[in-house]
């Protein structure tokens, strides 16, 4: 009698479980694809159109082994394993799974293959370089997409007939769509999908694509689109809370919008740089960098603007936005302290919150409810390209060159590298600047232990000693643009992986393990989280020889998705 109890108990609980997949199956088979806000269209000058949620805000959010936001939970690049020991050996890596959504491509294919079937410079659709956000056995991704519209093919007809340059669909488009992705971290299963339609712009003539991280707090999740946008998301659901503008900017990136339809070929020369930035949380408080000296506003410019004049202006750098967090709000902007594709980031000091940001020439500490300025610090040859990091109560800055008509306050003995600083509420102490033989990068560094690894010139990774600027080399560099993430003792960088050793040197583990479970293919920026790896990468089964036959078919030729590996022994 008590065996047959057990088995009736065990049918019982087997069943209940085969039930709980297949609602789970069934919820996955209907995942939601919501295009655009409910209710009324948003403000270009900052009054957001909203339904206002009922999160509480937590003043420590963000949990050290997920991966909330840009560069992490710290925004240093480090992730901590939690309490789990991870793998010798990548080989040892176990695939759980590959994500449902098959449409995940990169920025130059993942083939580079152009609607010929040629060339690596020509792309098709560029959907970003944006890593995937995971919180809470949820993952996300932000990208952009280009549906089938008519008066946007106009466009790019009417520019490669007037000369312009290579503007084939993926490089220029004035009606992009802003997507954000849900899929679930167990199974890659798609949760939902929320769609901006038109919301965005891509106008770069690299074709870089977007490279913006959503910041996922509590049961929201905040987005800045291609277009200047910000979006507030319910991370549960998908259902748009509110949409807001970022004042004069957005407003100048809507006349722009409807400039470009009338003249694309000399608004070819505007704008060259993506909405490469991403937003960050702090009391209640969103920042975003506004990008609004990256054009000026929407007159039609002159041969020589496009050159000298747009140059000295985009020096300036951008502007710090703070919206809140409940409502979309515009709180208050902050002029000329963010800069190209530079992100703000969270300081928590003494329990509470502050933004850090810097643009070209100065960077700032701001109390975020207010919008006050705590301290600035004015240097000239500050990187627009690189986001500042700090760990504790050091933060480090990128510095970059400049070309010989220096301004009349520059140092000329730290033309680039990276600059120290001992930060607190009253002020910025310098402590100490990489010099130039070290060269510079426009890749975000990493920190772990008391120590900033970053890539340099001439193909290397520097590691420098937080407390005293002292550099040493330790290893070969990868990709300009890469940002680095450390999770434990392994550090991962674009198509590489090393162990940081006990003297902080660095020793290559072999992605060949990896590689191998994705079919050979490579893989972009990883994200870490609960000891878990996520990296994009391209749809195993598809090669370069696939790609004319899908394009004739009428089938997005850079397909890619999403691979979860297990690193927990």
């Amino acid at each position: 009698m008590a065996y047959r109890n057990l088995y009736s108990r065990r049918q019982a609980v087997l069943g209940a479980m085969l039930f709980a997949l297949s609602l789970a199956a069934m919820a996955a088979d209907t995942a939601p694809v919501r295009r655009n806000a409910s209710g009324p269209e948003p403000s270009g000058g900052g009054g957001p159109s909203a339904r206002v949620g009922t999160t509480q805000w937590d003043c420590e959010p963000f949990s050290p082994s997920s991966f909330p936001c840009f560069q992490g939970p710290f925004q240093n690049g480090y992730v901590s394993p939690g309490p789990h020991e991870l793998v010798d050996d990548l080989s040892q890596a176990r695939l759980l799974w590959i994500s449902e959504e098959q449409a995940l491509g990169t920025t130059w294919g993942p083939f580079g293959i152009g609607p010929g079937g040629q060339g690596k410079s020509s792309p098709v659709r560029a959907f970003g370089y944006s890593n995937p956000i995971v919180v809470s056995n949820r993952v996300y991704l932000q990208y952009s997409d280009y549906p089938p519209d008519e008066k946007a093919q106009l466009v790019d007809e009417k520019m490669v007939a007037g000369g312009a340059r290579d503007r084939r669909r993926g490089s220029w488009s004035i009606d992009t769509d802003d997507v954000v992705l849900c899929m679930s971290a167990e199974n890659g299963r798609t949760l939902w999908k929320t769609v901006f339609e038109r919301k965005g712009l891509t106008t770069n003539g690299n074709r870089h694509g977007l490279w913006q991280h959503p910041c996922v707090v509590g049961d929201r999740l905040f987005a800045q689109g291609s277009g200047g946008y910000v979006y507030c998301i319910d991370a549960t659901t998908g259902e748009t809370l509110w949409i807001a503008g970022t004042g004069p900017a957005t407003k100048a990136w809507d006349a722009a919008r409807d400039a470009w339809y009338q003249e694309p070929k000399a608004y070819d020369q505007r704008t060259r740089y993506e909405f490469c930035t991403s937003p960050t949380w702090g009391d209640g408080v969103v920042a975003v960098n506004d990008h609004g000296n990256e054009f000026d506003r929407w007159e039609k410019p002159t041969k020589a603007y496009a050159g000298k004049a747009y140059k000295e202006k985009t020096k300036l750098g951008n502007g710090l936005v703070g919206l809140d967090a409940t409502c979309g709000k515009l709180l208050w902007r902050i002029e000329y302290c963010t800069g190209r594709i530079n992100s703000p980031i969270r300081w928590r000091h003494q329990g509470k919150d502050y933004f850090l940001a810097h643009g070209p020439r100065k960077a700032v500490c701001v109390e975020p409810r207010s919008g006050r300025i705590l301290w600035t610090i004015e240097n000239p040859a500050f990187c627009p390209f690189k986001s500042p990091v700090v760990a504790g109560d050091i933060m480090v800055v990128g510095g970059m060159s400049i070309n010989k008509k220096r301004p009349p306050d520059f140092d000329i003995a730290l033309v680039k590298g990276w600059y120290g600083y001992r930060i607190s509420l009253e002020g910025a102490e310098k402590l100490w600047t990489v010099d130039t033989s070290f060269g510079a990068s426009k890749r975000s560094p990493a920190v772990h232990q008391g120590n900033l690894f970053c890539a340099i010139g001439g193909n290397r990774t520097v590691r420098i000693d937080l407390a005293s600027g002292e550099p040493a080399v330790v290893g070969k560099g990868v990709g300009n643009f890469v940002h680095s993430v450390i999770c434990g003792d392994i550090m991962f960088d674009y198509m590489s992986a090393r162990r940081i050793n006990r003297d902080g040197a660095l020793a290559t583990m072999s992605s060949k393990g990896l590689q191998a479970k994705m079919k050979g293919e490579a893989f972009l920026n990883a994200t870490l989280a609960d000891g878990r790896l996520y990296l994009r990468g391209k749809l195993p089964g598809i090669g370069k020889q696939d790609l004319p036959e899908r394009v004739a078919q009428g089938l997005p030729p850079e397909h890619g998705c999403i691979y979860c590996f297990d690193l927990r022994k």
